[in-house]
């Protein structure tokens, strides 16, 4: 919905926003996000009972793809149901809540959770104007309920710091295990982060039955981002899957390579604390 200001209350608002440091170019136009995207990229999704849930990243609207195209953040929750999809027709799309508390962010992973129907929202960097957290919260969204909530903090989180672009995946089996591989440290990230960005190595576990965390070693000690990580479930505990992206050379937080096409990672780590519901 529209809403149209009078010039006395416009004038207010931007000298509010002008006392407070927020600039107006920073305001963000409304645009119905279901009728009027045009292309959204950096986002997080999952599948989840017949329907794709797509959350945060970026998008541009109502317009040409040029250089000059503005990508605004998405603050939208969007679901698509595919239970009608056909040759003929689009998925039904549905706008969801998504407070303003909850983060829009980009380079995420949602984990989703089959047996209690939610999804969590791990990682992702947050945009140029506002500040990553002191301490981040895992969100989880109901998707019964339709309502955001954070998950209680637990110390194991401590050592876990905010994340993005790197490898994500669930293990959505008794063990309800999130993963997340790689990815880069930035101050989109990490609150404070006065260096320049930087590769992490190591896989980050996430035991949704007990709300811990784990770091483990997946592959090696070499930093890694912006590849895919799958989960097979192939053996008794399963298997991880690695491939692509880009990694750091020579021992060096500036310099990076992009891994080979023909390189792919298989580890049994999927058995990591194998427990049941």
């Amino acid at each position: 919905m529209m809403v149209s200001l009078d010039i006395p209350t416009a004038l207010l608002l931007c000298l509010t926003l002008l006392i407070s440091g927020v600039l107006p170019q920073q305001i963000q136009p409304y645009y119905n996000p279901l009728t009027q995207s045009c292309r959204r990229f950096a986002h997080q999704t999952t599948l989840l009972d017949g329907k794709i849930y797509i959350d945060g990243g970026l998008v541009d609207y109502d317009a040409a793809i040029s250089a000059t195209t503005v990508n605004y953040t998405n603050t939208h929750l969007i679901a698509l149901d595919l239970s009608n999809i056909s040759s003929y027709n689009f998925p039904t799309q549905q706008e969801l809540s998504k407070p303003n508390n909850v983060p829009s962010v980009r380079g995420g992973v949602l984990w989703a959770d089959s047996v209690n129907k939610y999804f969590y929202l791990f990682g992702g960097e947050y945009n140029s104007t506002t500040t990553p957290p002191a301490r981040w919260d895992l969100w989880r969204y109901d998707t019964i309920g339709d309502m955001w909530s954070p998950t209680a903090y637990d110390p194991s989180a401590s050592s876990v710091q905010g994340i993005a672009f790197g490898a994500g995946t669930v293990v959505d089996d008794d063990r309800a295990l999130g993963f997340y591989y790689g990815g880069w440290l930035s101050n989109a990230t990490v609150r404070d982060w006065n260096v320049s960005p930087k590769l992490r190595p190591g896989l980050i576990q996430y035991d949704m039955l007990r709300n811990a965390w784990s770091n483990l070693t997946f592959i090696d000690n070499t930093p890694r981002a912006e590849g895919v990580l799958f989960y097979i479930p192939a053996s008794d505990s399963g298997m991880l899957v690695y491939f692509g992206g880009v990694q750091q050379t020579n021992g060096s937080n500036e310099t990076y390579t992009g891994v080979c096409k023909s390189s792919v990672t298989v580890t049994t780590k999927a058995d990591t604390n194998c427990r049941y519901r």
